[in-house]
């Protein structure tokens, strides 16, 4: 096993991220395991169907494990 932090992950890999910013379309996030490298939530991955507010649903500086796509 090792513990050499890669550049970017791969797809199909679980990470674990914090959210940075809470938009109406979505979320940034910075990838905890990847010197903080930072993505973007899009609000259509966030819950099923269609959503009032993302709020509801993510808080800045609240972590959450994602599946990258």
């Amino acid at each position: 096993m090792s513990t050499e932090v890669q550049e970017m992950p791969e797809q199909g890999e679980i990470v674990l991220a914090t959210v940075t910013k809470v938009m109406d379309h979505g979320a940034y996030v910075t990838l905890d395991e990847y010197d903080n490298l930072q993505g973007f939530l899009h609000i259509s991955e966030i819950a099923p169907g269609w959503i009032r507010s993302v709020n509801r649903f993510v808080k800045d500086g609240e972590k959450k494990v994602l599946l990258v796509k």
